[in-house]
């Protein structure tokens, strides 16, 4: 570590067993005699970190506070190459990870997404005109711009469900997760469809009317950084592209479960998310749409067939996750009600 700091105008402070600081999952935490930094370790592709770094560095050149400086080396490089991997530096925000059940943290976090989104649009890597491997990055990145691979994967998602529906049927139910399953298929599987559809309507493949900027894909917590006056995003390392209400649908879903689908909870986060990125009209019927798609049906039958947890535990998940549909159905029923409101309040048309 100490080889890989040397590259950088830093001034530690050794010694006292702050400048040393051991390593957290992917980073180190570090002690500067004027403020404190985060050296960070990434084992993907360099093109992708180099995207990551471009995109992070623009939203801060453009005044987004929710993400982290990005700390050249003395040669003007974003990150070093080392044999155990890339490196690049950080500045460092002195708090602790979020607590999702803490009040208040579930809407900050919507705000930092918002921002990231709003500062992205425009945004635009260097290496997006450039071949990887031969191939078009361009070519790649046009694909994702309207939606195509997301949208696919959720159909291919509903295909392997229904083979696996089929196996079990053929096979027969052996235990409680597989009982579960053949029961309930034919109830999420239509929910599946109805959402695709829905996504289709809202123009998932062709509008101009949705945003499409870099995502951040990894919204765990442990993702973010709480201080007393801001959450920040720590990792960008995870970008995917696409529309931006994708990132938006995943953080709600990840987190409304824990409070019970609560519809006021998810208009506090959708609200507070529009004060920095308004959703146009095909946002919000999209983001109903991704909402309503059973994508943890799908993960835990990944869980079973992969054996990466038995069926006993499984089981139980997948009950909890069933009765949640009625709480998803109340809440989604009086969000599209709000949303199609607030879109009359701001005198605008509401479509038929």
């Amino acid at each position: 570590m100490e080889r890989i700091l040397q590259e950088y105008p830093l001034e530690l402070e050794w010694g006292d067993g702050k400048g040393d600081g051991k390593k957290v999952q992917d980073h180190w935490c570090l002690k500067g005699a004027q403020q404190s930094y985060g050296l960070w370790e990434y084992q993907g592709e360099p093109e992708r970190l180099e995207q990551a770094l471009e995109w992070q560095e623009y939203l801060k050149e453009k005044g987004c506070q929710g993400v982290l400086g990005l700390i050249k080396t003395k040669g003007g490089r974003k990150y070093l190459q080392r044999e155990k991997g890339y490196y690049y530096l950080t500045d460092w925000v002195e708090g602790v990870p979020v607590v999702i059940k803490k009040e208040g943290i579930f809407p900050a976090m919507a705000e930092v997404l918002a921002a990231i989104h709003y500062y992205s649009r425009g945004f635009k890597s260097r290496l997006d005109d450039k071949h990887v491997d031969g191939e078009a990055v361009r070519r790649e990145a046009d694909s994702q711009k309207y939606g195509f691979p997301w949208l696919r994967a959720k159909q291919e998602r509903l295909t392997e469900l229904l083979m696996a529906f089929q196996y079990l049927k053929d096979k027969r139910p052996g235990n409680d997760y597989e009982r579960l399953y053949i029961e309930n298929f034919s109830n999420v599987y239509q929910r599946g469809q109805e959402a695709i559809q829905k996504m289709v309507l809202a123009g998932a493949n062709t509008s101009n009317d949705l945003s499409h900027v870099y995502l951040v894909g990894n919204l765990r917590a442990e993702n973010f950084g709480g201080t007393e006056q801001r959450i920040v995003l720590l990792r960008t390392t995870d970008w995917q592209r696409g529309p931006a209400v994708l990132d938006l649908s995943l953080l709600l879903k990840m987190y409304l479960p824990l409070k019970e689908w609560n519809w006021e909870e998810a208009k506090e986060v959708i609200g507070r998310y529009q004060k920095k990125s308004p959703l146009s009209f095909s946002e919000k019927y999209l983001l109903l749409a991704l909402l309503s798609f059973p994508g943890r049906f799908w993960v835990y039958a990944q869980q079973y067939f992969s054996e990466q947890d038995n069926s006993t535990m499984l089981a139980e998940k997948l009950k909890n996750y069933l009765y949640e549909f009625s709480w998803q159905e109340r809440c989604l029923a009086k969000l599209e009600e709000w949303l199609w409101e607030e879109k009359e309040i701001k005198g605008e048309v509401k479509e038929k």
